[in-house]
């Protein structure tokens, strides 16, 4: 869909959000001492925390996960691979009826394997572009995964790369074109000779790094993503939200923090820039473990950003960590 850039007005102004709680951590392994991965528990957390009163939500569910299990799938070498096969068609189902709707999803994960959902609802309604905002780029293949958690390789998996049982869709394979697809403030990449995403380097996906960003300055950036992947072939763009891409030191409730990250106030600009775009049709939250965030800090500060980014409520950002 074409759109004349002078004539974008403000979408968020006129959003329908549903929320869609994804409680699964299927796609994670779990740390030393604990029993399964917390990040099951967000939805829930976030919801007491005010999210849907925040953002206004015109409607609410909950896609229930399968059970969580820390083996690896002999057959993939993916945890919980059959499980996550079965929750995707489960979530894009449900995903499918709020955009029938007319609605502007917001999943709300647990983990990043959930993208595979809203995935595979956009991939049946047509060609979309995707930018990955996380501070991973999550291209990760079974072979190369210390973890076998699909958390790590959901970038790949949703522009074809993996195992059958977790790429093949048939006729709408793969869920994202890879030149459709951009990774987005990622910090993860240190040598790029043993990086364990290396294989990202081989596809048409584009990539811009937390460096790259702040040269240009975060809403040029942000624009600039959102042109690359948002062009007249593309029927909507998605935004995945992984709450890592943000600074370890302020949102420390995550599985696998890297050092430095997106200031808040950084990460309400670029959401801010793609959501206020009509381009920009749905977006998932992802990683956020409340287990690691007993005074619930990490949380209400994720409300935040979120009310400020789809709502424009930038006054509830907490003062302490805007710049």
């Amino acid at each position: 869909m074409a759109f004349n850039t002078m004539m974008r007005a403000d979408a968020t102004a006129t959003r329908r959000i549903a929320l869609i709680a994804a409680p699964s951590n299927l796609g994670l392994m779990p740390q030393p001492g604990e029993r399964e991965p917390g990040a099951r528990k967000a939805p829930d957390v976030l919801q007491s925390l005010g999210i849907s009163e925040r953002l206004g939500a015109e409607s609410s569910r909950t896609v229930s996960a399968p059970p969580y299990s820390p083996e690896v799938d002999a057959t993939t070498g993916v945890r919980n691979a059959p499980a996550l096969r079965r929750y995707s068609e489960t979530l894009a189902d449900a995903v499918g009826e709020e955009l029938n709707a007319g609605r502007f999803p917001l999943v709300i994960g647990g983990d990043c394997s959930v993208l595979l959902g809203p995935a595979l609802a956009l991939r049946r309604r047509g060609r979309h572009g995707l930018i990955f905002f996380d501070g991973h780029t999550d291209f990760k293949l079974p072979a190369t995964s210390p973890s076998k958690g699909a958390a790590g390789m959901d970038l790949a998996f949703v522009t074809g790369h993996g195992p059958a049982p977790l790429v093949d869709f048939g006729e709408h394979t793969p869920l994202f074109q890879e030149a459709d697809t951009i990774a987005f403030g990622y910090r993860d990449l240190r040598d790029p000779a043993t990086y364990t995403s290396k294989a990202l380097f081989e596809t048409q996906v584009q990539r811009m790094d937390l460096t790259e960003v702040r040269r240009r300055g975060v809403s040029h950036a942000a624009r600039a993503a959102l042109d690359a992947v948002g062009g007249d072939a593309v029927e909507g763009v998605f935004i995945h939200f992984d709450v890592d891409v943000l600074d370890s030191e302020i949102m420390s409730a995550v599985d696998t923090p890297e050092p430095g990250g997106f200031l808040p106030a950084e990460a309400v600009e670029a959401l801010r820039t793609w959501c206020a775009d009509p381009r920009v049709i749905g977006i998932e939250v992802t990683i956020y473990d409340p287990d690691r965030d007993p005074d619930r800090r990490c949380g209400k500060l994720l409300v935040d950003i979120l009310s400020a980014a789809l709502c424009g409520h930038r006054q509830h950002l907490n003062e302490r960590f805007v710049t």
